[in-house]
């Protein structure tokens, strides 16, 4: 039998109910696709079990109410992970590498400013040496390549001598690699629930916010 939201007349069926405010006999028009895509795999449960029970999903109204809660709660967690990251400081960690590949991988365009590592290769020279997601790159050799386009600090970094003389900054234990941003954040840039997840999978409010639609 498929799957119907209106009768023979034209008129909605109001046979369906929102999991969240409770309203009941609601018609389908107060529903999104993803969510009446529910309501038709329910429909066709009832029908294998012979019952008739309303269809129950989240109504419009209040989908959008939760995304708005949900976009203040990331706001307030952007501008408190903020303010904590302006008075936080970075250890600054030097590191003597003796052969190539160092293994690490660069955060960033071409012409952004600076050498972010966005991943250190578990065995190669940089992870062995502790280099880990989130670090920035201070210096090369005695250079300074904080302000250096990343290509133009990748080339120094590929014609320094060995051993390789480097020097990071590292930014506090407690924080986490966002692997949207690709950049270490406090804790307090996370929802709890994004903090459950491995590592390589976390990414902050701002960022999920980003991809909301």
């Amino acid at each position: 039998m498929a799957f119907r939201t209106v009768d023979i007349m034209g008129n909605e069926l109001t046979k369906f109910a929102c999991t969240v405010c409770l309203r009941e006999y609601l018609p389908a028009s107060e529903f999104s696709e993803p969510q009446l895509a529910k309501c038709a795999e329910q429909e066709v449960k009832n029908n294998e079990a012979s019952t008739i029970e309303l269809l129950r999903a989240t109504c419009k109204s209040c989908a959008l109410s939760g995304k708005e809660a949900e976009a203040a709660a990331a706001a307030e967690r952007q501008a408190a992970s903020q303010a904590i990251a302006n008075e936080s400081q970075w250890e600054v960690v030097p590191i003597s590498l003796v052969a190539r590949p160092f293994g690490m991988t660069a955060a960033g365009a071409s012409d952004s400013a600076g050498y972010r590592v966005a991943r250190a290769t578990a065995g190669k020279p940089a992870a062995e040496a502790g280099v880990v997601a989130g670090w920035r790159l201070v210096s090369i050799g005695g250079v300074d390549v904080r302000e250096l386009p990343l290509k133009d600090a990748q080339l120094v970094l590929k014609d320094t001598p060995l051993p390789a003389e480097l020097c990071f900054e590292r930014p506090p234990s407690d924080w986490h690699f966002c692997v949207g941003c690709s950049l270490p954040c406090p804790p307090e840039a996370f929802s709890r629930k994004m903090l459950t997840k491995p590592a390589d999978k976390r990414r902050c409010s701002a960022c999920v916010q980003s991809t909301v639609g």
